[in-house]
C-alpha cells in the first residue's frame, strides 16, 4: 500500500527533523530545509566547520527489505549536486561541501533510528 502523498511528506518532515535535532546534538548549525530547485529539492543544508553539508534523508515506517539508500542512484546524486550549486551560487561567501544521507526508520511506538553515512557520494 503507498502513502498518500500529504501523509508520506509529514513523514519525511518527521524524519528531516530527527536527522535535524541529531546533527545539531553533534555541532553542526542548520541553514536550510526543503530547499527547491528547478533539478530538485535539498533536504537539509547543515554547516560545521565551514563547511555545508547537504544531507538527503530516506524516511521509513516500517523496516524495509531494500535499503533506503538505494533509492539515491546515481540520477538522483546528480540532481542534488546540481541543487546544491544552485544553493551554494546564492551564498555570500564560498564553502567547501560534501554530501552526506541519512536513513530514518520511525516506528509508530517508538524512537526515530538513524542511520547516518558521511561523504556518501562525491
Amino acid at each position: 500500500m503507498k502513502l498518500s502523498e500529504s501523509v508520506a511528506h509529514k513523514l519525511g518532515g518527521r524524519g528531516e527533523d530527527a536527522v535535524r535535532a541529531y546533527l545539531e546534538g553533534l555541532g553542526y548549525e542548520f541553514s536550510a530545509e526543503n530547499y527547491f530547485t528547478k533539478y530538485g529539492e535539498l533536504d537539509l543544508v547543515m554547516m560545521k566547520g565551514g563547511e555545508a553539508v547537504f544531507v538527503e534523508v530516506k524516511t521509513r515506517k516500517r523496516a524495509a527489505a531494500r535499503d533506503p539508500f538505494e533509492s539515491i542512484n546515481e540520477k538522483k546524486q546528480g540532481r542534488i549536486k546540481k541543487a546544491a550549486e544552485m544553493w551554494l551560487s546564492c551564498q555570500e561567501k564560498e564553502y567547501s561541501c560534501r554530501f552526506d544521507c541519512a536513513s530514518v526508520y520511525l516506528p509508530e511506538d517508538g524512537e526515530a533510528r538513524i542511520l547516518y553515512l558521511e561523504d556518501a557520494f562525491c
